[in-house]
């Protein structure tokens, strides 16, 4: 099915994995619809008792299943897009729920409303008592990707900057007397040197796009208009910063670059490792979570001046396949401030269940941990309020736990390698290299792992030309280097050790390419003196030096 270098890859991994998993992929590879057939395999980690022949399984059934594979792009487009609207139908009937209990009108509710508001009320008094007061002043953000208008690779600060900005008629309201006062509203007026009529481009709401998921789907996102963006970023950034969320427990604070967890994800691991042995603690995952949070339950437990803050800058349609739709979820991926929302929003519920929020209970993003009698009564209070457990992915009893990209069996760390891609050119082999040598060591006290890995990440460094398969460093270098435990390495005159690598050739635009008042405006927030280098814009790589740090330790 795959070329020939990859495909041995492949086979070597599973024949030293063993296993009858290892042998139903294997089968599987044979036949024209290999993908689909893995996609349905899927084990139980109750009917293991060990951690080693759990791992064998998983990693062989998981191995493949994000692979994304050129050709299949339309139909899972269409996929993602059935799944926007089937979100959209179960947020119409979230809302036609708690509409009345948003409105305080509980006249045919009966026993519901007695029972649901003592507990909507709880969630909304811990709420309000996170939130306090709306914040006074937002500074607009500039994320790395795509918005209304600004697409790739034009998504430098620079580049969004110097075209029209986009907006919608509720969030510039609101916005528009802070947004006067940034170097972006004298950048967007000037027009060739001249004080030009240059408005905001008014637009209805966002629009639908879809990025890689695996195999068998793809993720919608919603892509914002250019100024909403900005101000929920700010927000979202106001929720962490303020230390907001922090006073409860919930660190949100972002990771120091890609390839690092932050202290939120960190500690949710270290909790799912503790609870994959003693299982006081349960790990719950939602399904298109983001896509579910309604309108009206927004409604129904943010203090009004929030929501209506919230209200104003979220996009109220969404731009699809030609057609306006007005949507009845509050915010989706793509949204400055849905990660934060979402994560307040099931901490309270989650509180009005009896879990302690920051002691017993932690909630990062839909990733949620808490105590298994807690979680026995939060999942049904889930599905009341509009959100589905993912089956797949949440676990109140056993030996597996998993939380941020974590997954442990008692104790142990037993997270598969996904290839995601097929390798093509070196630096496709290095990651792949990498991947496999990552989680073959995740667990040193299990040296028979590794040697289970140690054939394929052979082959797969065999597929690499001789003067970059001697580029070797630590982990910590990302993959510019192939992880190994002899670090070739030159200590400077500066004091900082350097290595050789395989590094990316960016090709940044000189800041003297924008107009004055852009230039100073980037210049401001922090843009290099030589220029921005556009999202996924790269010449080339070649083997050069790379610093590190100042010293081995």
């Amino acid at each position: 099915m795959f070329e020939s270098n990859f495909q041995r890859v492949v086979t070597l991994l599973l024949d030293d994995l063993g296993g009858p998993a290892s042998v139903e992929v294997r089968n599987a590879l044979q036949r024209e619809d290999a993908l689909d057939r893995i996609a349905a395999m899927a084990i139980d980690p109750n009917s293991y008792g060990d951690a080693d022949n759990f791992f064998r399984d998983y990693q062989a059934i998981e191995l493949l299943r994000k692979l994304d594979l050129p050709g299949f792009q339309e139909s899972l487009e269409k996929k993602a897009f059935e799944t926007f609207l089937a979100c959209e139908a179960d947020c119409a009937k979230t809302n036609r729920r708690l509409k009345p209990f948003a409105e305080n009108y509980y006249g045919s509710l009966g026993d519901v409303a007695t029972r649901m508001i003592p507990f909507i009320q709880s969630c909304k008094d811990f709420i309000a008592d996170v939130l306090g007061p709306i914040p006074a002043e937002l500074t607009p953000s500039f994320g790395k990707g795509a918005t209304y208008k600004d697409t790739v690779p034009l998504t430098t600060i620079p580049d969004k900057m110097s075209s029209r900005p986009t907006v919608t008629d509720d969030c510039y309201a609101i916005v528009r007397p802070m947004f006067d006062r940034t170097a972006w509203s004298r950048a967007m007026w000037e027009c060739d040197g001249s004080w030009a009529p240059r408005p905001p481009d008014l637009v209805r709401g966002n629009r639908f796009t879809t990025v890689p998921k695996d195999n068998q789907k793809r993720r919608g996102i919603c892509v914002e208009p250019s100024i909403n963006v900005g101000y929920q970023l700010a927000l979202g950034a106001h929720l962490k910063k303020r230390r907001i969320l922090m006073k409860v427990g919930l660190d949100l604070s972002g990771p120091p670059s890609e390839n690092v967890a932050s202290v939120g994800q960190l500690l949710h691991r270290e909790l799912a490792k503790q609870a994959s042995i003693d299982g006081k603690l349960a790990t719950v995952d939602l399904s298109n979570a983001s896509d579910t949070i309604s309108r009206e339950l927004v409604r129904l437990l943010l203090p009004q001046a929030w929501y209506e803050l919230l209200d104003a800058l979220r996009s109220k349609t969404t731009l699809a396949n030609g057609r306006t739709y007005y949507l009845e979820k509050f915010s989706s991926m793509g949204n400055g401030f849905t990660f934060e929302l979402e994560t307040l929003l099931f901490a309270a519920l989650i509180s009005g269940c009896g879990g302690k929020i920051g002691e017993d209970s932690f909630v990062y993003g839909d990733d949620i941990i808490t105590p298994t009698k807690v979680a026995i009564d939060l999942l049904p209070c889930l599905r009341f309020f509009g959100l589905t457990p993912n089956k797949r992915k949440t676990f109140l009893t056993g030996n597996f736990r998993e939380s941020c990209g974590g997954d442990y069996f008692l104790g142990k760390a037993v997270r598969p390698h996904y290839i995601k891609e097929l390798p093509n050119e070196p630096q496709d082999w290095i990651k792949l290299a990498n991947g496999l040598r990552r989680v073959g060591r995740n667990d040193p006290g299990d040296v028979l792992r590794w040697y289970r890995f140690r054939r394929a990440w052979f082959c797969v460094l065999s597929n690499l030309p001789t003067h970059i398969r001697r580029l070797r460093g630590p982990e910590w270098l990302g993959d510019l280097v192939i992880h190994d435990d002899s670090w070739p390495s030159v200590l400077g005159r500066d004091g900082i050790w350097r290595w050789r690598a395989y590094a990316p050739i960016a090709q940044p635009v000189p800041l003297e390419h924008f107009r004055p008042s852009v230039q100073l405006a980037a210049a401001l927030l922090g843009v290099p003196s030589e220029g921005p280098a556009p999202r996924g814009n790269v010449a080339g790589y070649r083997v050069k030096w790379v610093p590190g740090q100042n010293d081995r330790d």
